[in-house]
């Protein structure tokens, strides 16, 4: 299930510099791809609103004794009801494009391909354009504006960044996710999995909105996520009775906390390949871009496996016993 959930989210990143010469959109195909899979979440977040929480543990004592059994809430309908709904969503995609490519439905839209030669035509000057030098291009466009060019520094900079960075929010901490959320109640749990999925759409709108950022402001943006972060993991580290524990005060505290960070790395991210992709005149820029995102994600998810099923360092809680007794 891994891999093929791995193959499923990297495969289109794959793809797209085989078929940008071959696109309309061309090189601003990888921003739109990039809109649409933050958006493929609103469906799932909308389902998971629907079904509502569940497994709330409710400690029911047995008949002539004083020992506590857990009794667990169940949603308004199951996870199977759930997945055939997601099932649905995917089939109502491949349907779409099964009329799409057979049948005379793009007629309608006034989509239809001209003819074959105009097609051949304008692939075959799309690749000799994507074959030229650019060195032309960039002159008309700098004429009136001068494009800054990044430093070797400045690139291996933002390529440690951003490794750090993809180490802690997608390596680390969904590992620890249920360390550092289950001590507050199901709730937070709950409405956790439902705000860090809308992180991603919202920094890709704060990244249209605010287009320049400057590296020494990128520093600091990493140094504020890696605090957050730290806070994170000590609460995480004193499960299962951490500061605030069974307390709204606490589920407030840990979701604003997590969200904030998942912003900021989202945005980070974005904003690091951005520059890159803008000012780094050396080849394969976005390829070592990606590498570290890879690279961050081996990274942070091998050491806590270890450390949470081998050495045991974080301690989960059991049903119906009492805990953080002052």
């Amino acid at each position: 299930m891994n891999l093929s959930a791995w193959i499923d989210l990297q495969g289109l990143f794959v793809e797209i510099p085989l078929i940008v010469p071959f696109t309309p959109e061309r090189w601003t195909l990888p921003s739109i791809a990039a809109t649409c899979e933050a958006l493929t979440s609103v469906i799932p977040t909308i389902l998971i609103l629907a079904q509502g929480v569940a497994g709330e543990t409710i400690c029911v004592q047995k008949s002539n004794s004083t020992i506590l059994e857990p009794s667990y809430t169940q949603p308004r309908f199951s996870v199977k009801i759930f997945m055939f709904c997601i099932a649905g969503i995917i089939m109502a995609s491949l349907i779409a494009f099964i009329l799409l490519r057979w049948t005379s439905i793009v007629t309608l839209a006034d989509a239809a391909e001209t003819n074959v030669h105009e097609k051949v035509k304008t692939i075959s000057n799309i690749v000799t354009e994507e074959n030229l030098p650019m060195t032309d291009v960039i002159q008309l466009q700098t004429s009136s504006k001068s494009i800054q060019h990044m430093s070797r520094r400045v690139f291996i900079l933002f390529l440690i960044l951003n490794t750090v960075n993809s180490t802690i929010s997608l390596g680390c901490l969904p590992s620890l996710s249920t360390y550092a959320l289950l001590p507050f109640g199901q709730k937070a749990f709950y409405y956790w999995s439902i705000l860090i999925p809308i992180a991603y759409p919202f920094s890709l709108l704060l990244s249209i909105c605010w287009r320049s950022v400057s590296t020494h402001l990128i520093v600091l943006q990493s140094i504020f996520n890696w605090l957050l972060a730290t806070c994170i993991f000590i609460i995480a580290g004193q499960s299962p009775c951490p500061w605030l524990a069974d307390t709204m005060q606490g589920a407030l505290m840990i979701i604003t906390i997590w969200f904030i960070m998942s912003l900021t790395s989202c945005f980070l991210r974005i904003t690091i390949g951005n520059r890159i992709k803008s000012e780094w005149t050396g080849d394969k820029g976005m390829f070592y871009y990606g590498g570290t995102v890879q690279l961050g994600l081996l990274l942070g998810t091998i050491p806590l496996y270890i450390l949470i099923n081998l050495f045991g360092i974080f301690i989960d809680r059991k049903p119906c016993q009492v805990y953080c007794v002052s």
